[in-house]
């Protein structure tokens, strides 16, 4: 009997809860709108995913003229010929800086060509030899005090800037007195 009076107030507790489940309160809807209003417009989203777009499709593109070159098989790319091309990619020079690509580029470059073979429905391929190619040359870019070496990262938010930063926003945020 005890069971049978446990699963009936469950029923019951989830048939209020749906209804609750179903609407907002008004100081949600401020909060909501509040955080909309703060976040990175639609706009600026797309703007990144088009330039993320742009470059997945200019590493596919290289990778692609690479393959050409070498005489190599495009899909499905072997172990050997992703690290034949990672380091290629740490020799030649790139048209736009006239060095060549960081282990963070050829890291993404890798990652465009695994997604082309997922596209493909394609086994991914192994990445492991062209991993021990960019170690390596992590390890060259480090001892030669290359600022390469070192992944890009934003400075951190000291008091100072963390002031400037809040300087443009109201005293208190939405829904709070």
């Amino acid at each position: 009997m005890a069971a049978e009076i446990e699963i009936h107030s469950t029923t019951t507790a989830a048939v209020d809860q749906a209804d609750r489940d179903t609407h907002l309160s008004a100081g949600t809807i401020e909060a909501i709108a509040a955080g909309r209003a703060q976040s990175t417009t639609r706009a600026d989203r797309a703007d990144r995913a088009d330039r993320a777009d742009r470059a997945d499709r200019a590493d596919r593109e290289a990778y692609a003229r690479w393959c050409s070159a070498e005489g190599r098989t495009i899909l499905p790319a072997t172990a050997e010929t992703l690290a034949s091309y990672a380091a290629h990619l740490t020799t030649a020079p790139l048209p736009r800086t006239g060095r060549p690509a960081s282990p963070s580029s050829i890291d993404r470059a890798l990652s465009a060509i695994a997604t082309l073979h997922a596209e493909h429905y394609l086994p991914k391929p192994s990445t492991v030899a062209a991993r021990a190619v960019i170690n390596g040359y992590k390890t060259r870019l480090a001892l030669a005090k290359d600022p390469a070496a070192k992944p890009r990262k934003a400075s951190p938010a000291v008091p100072a800037v963390l002031r400037a930063m809040l300087a443009g926003r109201p005293r208190h945020a939405a829904g709070q007195a």
